[in-house]
């Protein structure tokens, strides 16, 4: 299987600087190493770039993407973080048009068809817990096969918003 790039983003993705934090790249972003943990277990190859960190930026990004070939690019968000992700993901397909880019993270989990529907650039969401899904989503990439089944996500197709069932959460 091909590789994977995972993105945390920052507000200075959209030109500001973090009011809510005072140095937002001192608290590491756990969901994306877990979900890169499941990935490497599955012999799929993991880069992720924080955009919280004072030396990262969306140039990083691009190169990584334009050098590296990910299969997806998989962005995290906090409902603070939505609007940065969101103009990430557009950046991203400015750039890259054939990118897949997938949201997962508390924002996608509440709003998964109204954070379709405000950001474009985005092509599914992961809707709870990613770890089975993202390996089911890239699985479905990788075999050029649908993603209807998947349970949760939501996704485009044919111009419109479908909802997946959502899946059992570990209890």
């Amino acid at each position: 299987m091909n590789n994977i790039l995972l993105i945390h983003p920052s507000k200075k993705v959209v030109g500001k600087q973090d009011t809510f934090y005072s140095k937002e790249y001192l608290t590491p972003s756990l969901g994306i190493g877990i979900i890169a943990a499941c990935l490497q277990q599955k012999g799929i190859n993991v880069s992720i770039i924080d955009l919280r960190l004072p030396h990262r930026s969306m140039s990083d990004v691009l190169s990584a993407i334009k050098n590296k070939e990910p299969l997806a690019v998989g962005i995290t968000a906090f409902t603070n973080e939505i609007t940065s992700a969101g103009k990430a993901a557009q950046k991203i397909k400015d750039e890259i048009k054939e990118s897949f880019i997938v949201l997962g993270g508390p924002h996608s989990t509440v709003f998964p068809e109204e954070t379709l529907k405000e950001f474009p650039a985005i092509d599914a969401v992961v809707i709870g817990e990613g770890e089975e899904t993202i390996i089911e989503l890239l699985n479905a990439l990788q075999n050029k096969k649908g993603v209807e089944n998947i349970k949760g996500i939501a996704f485009r197709s044919n111009g419109n918003i479908l909802l997946n069932e959502r899946r059992n959460a570990a209890v």
